[in-house]
């Protein structure tokens, strides 16, 4: 089956990992932004697309059809969030 995630992302590097490493037989496509792979998802090419969750969040909310979709699964990595801004503000 075809999972979609996005190029150059810790998912990507995780997920080719779980797939090769438990022999999984997915078909794993790297899209080149969250847009793209969700698109993918969308239209069928994908059965699933794995980002973090506040990313397919964002992606879910500017959906077509939101209520179509689910975020669900227990998560393969946790990772720090920060922001930047101009120093003195």
């Amino acid at each position: 089956k075809n999972v979609v995630t996005t190029a150059g992302t810790t998912s990507e590097r995780i997920i080719k990992a779980m797939n090769a490493d438990k022999q999984m037989g997915m078909n794993v496509i790297s899209a080149k932004d969250h847009g793209e792979s969700f698109q993918m998802l969308e239209s069928g090419r994908a059965v699933a697309f794995m980002m973090d969750d506040a990313l397919l969040a964002g992606e879910e909310a500017k959906a077509k059809k939101p209520d179509d979709w689910v975020i669900t699964g227990t998560p393969q990595s946790f990772e720090a969030y920060a922001c930047m801004v101009r120093k003195g503000d």
